[in-house]
């Protein structure tokens, strides 16, 4: 089964290679971004999701749910620098 998440991704996508400008995905992880650079033929914006400052204390991982500052900034000085993405 395919999950709500995935649907609403695909759907962003379609709107985005359709011509629409307004469309600013919110990125929870790096592989989202993978899947968008792939997907999307034409320049787009995105927005990304950072958790708190605080490093998490919980049983589950949050890494899945949004970036953690340290992982974020690790994405934002290699993954980034590896994808034609352009900032403005």
């Amino acid at each position: 089964m395919v999950s709500n998440k995935r649907i609403i991704q695909e759907e962003l996508r379609a709107l985005l290679n359709s011509g629409f400008t307004n469309v600013i995905p919110i990125l929870d992880n790096k592989e989202e971004l993978r899947e968008y650079a792939k997907a999307v033929k034409v320049p787009f914006k995105l927005g990304i999701r950072v958790a708190a400052e605080e490093e998490p204390t919980f049983p589950f991982t949050l890494p899945a749910l949004v970036f953690v500052p340290r992982i974020f900034l690790s994405f934002m000085l290699t993954g980034l620098r590896d994808m034609k993405v352009s900032s403005n």
